[in-house]
């Protein structure tokens, strides 16, 4: 009875230490090229959506590094709207530090983008 008892709390907290290591889910319109990797690697927030002063959508994304070195994080948008797709933005870089975030913001090429996605990869040192 003792040994089944134990093995039932093991069981238990390697779960529960599973549950609590896990990543959490990626924001809606974002995902992660490499992603097995890269969600060891850094924590996205939830993007802030917003209007720029000309109408055009602006999306900006938190990321933060999550390991022991820096980071470089490239991500790229595609924004759709009631005109259909704009063709992908480029690349655009960011160097996160150890215990760090950085935003990366993008913005859509007319103001009838409704809708966007945001890749994120790993980039070269």
């Amino acid at each position: 009875m003792f040994a089944r008892r134990s093995l039932l709390i093991t069981l238990a907290a390697a779960a529960l230490l599973a549950a609590c290591a896990s990543a959490p889910p990626l924001p809606r319109g974002v995902s992660l090229i490499d992603a097995e990797r890269l969600k060891t690697r850094i924590q996205v927030s939830e993007p802030l959506v917003s209007r720029s002063d000309t109408g055009t959508l602006r999306v900006a994304v938190p990321v933060r590094n999550l390991v022991d070195g820096r980071l470089v994080i490239e991500g790229r948008a595609t924004f759709r709207g009631s005109a259909g797709g704009e063709a992908p933005s480029g690349w655009k870089r960011v160097f996160i530090n150890k215990d760090s975030s950085e935003t990366l913001e993008f913005l859509s090429l007319s103001e009838r983008a409704g809708d966007y996605q945001i890749e994120l990869r790993e980039g070269n040192r």
